[in-house]
């Protein structure tokens, strides 16, 4: 083989070579494009669960003996160390139900739906029976005055 001859296959082989990077790109693409298609498929499926699980709360608001008067859907709780997100939450001024959808349960899923759920209890008290009974002049506060202000301090 002659010094030309291997540098003709030499550059054809190049060639070759990029034309086959090129279409392992594209490739990669495309099976990257079908995992991200299979996975939204997989995510679609447990939205549809969720829904058909929600609609059928919403139509019948009951868990086991206990009727609740609000279905909610994917309620997110925030707090400075907890960053919680629950399907659905029923309530009923008693009781609350928190229920999670799972489209395909894995063990490690079940395993983490054992938490503490911490107690809840009601931020206002209500003290009366009869609020019609209660007479606002008889509470014994006193007005606080409104300070005015210029239109150069607003």
């Amino acid at each position: 083989m002659t010094d030309d001859e291997l540098k003709d296959l030499v550059a054809s082989l190049a060639v070759a070579q990029k034309e086959t990077s090129e279409q392992m790109r594209k490739t990669d693409a495309k099976l990257e494009s079908i995992g991200i298609q299979l996975g939204n498929m997989s995510k679609n499926q447990g939205d549809v669960a969720e829904e058909f699980f929600y609609n059928s709360l919403v139509a019948d608001a009951h868990l086991g003996a206990i009727h609740f008067d609000e279905v909610l859907s994917n309620m997110k709780k925030h707090s400075v160390n907890l960053q919680e997100e629950y399907d659905i939450v029923l309530t009923n001024g008693e009781s609350v139900g928190i229920v999670e959808v799972k489209y395909k349960a894995h063990q490690k899923d079940i395993d983490k739906l054992d938490i503490k759920i911490p107690v809840l209890t009601a931020r206002i008290y209500r003290e009366y029976k009869n609020l019609s009974d209660l007479d606002v002049s008889k509470f014994g506060h006193s007005r606080l005055a409104v300070q005015q202000f210029s239109e150069e301090q607003k």
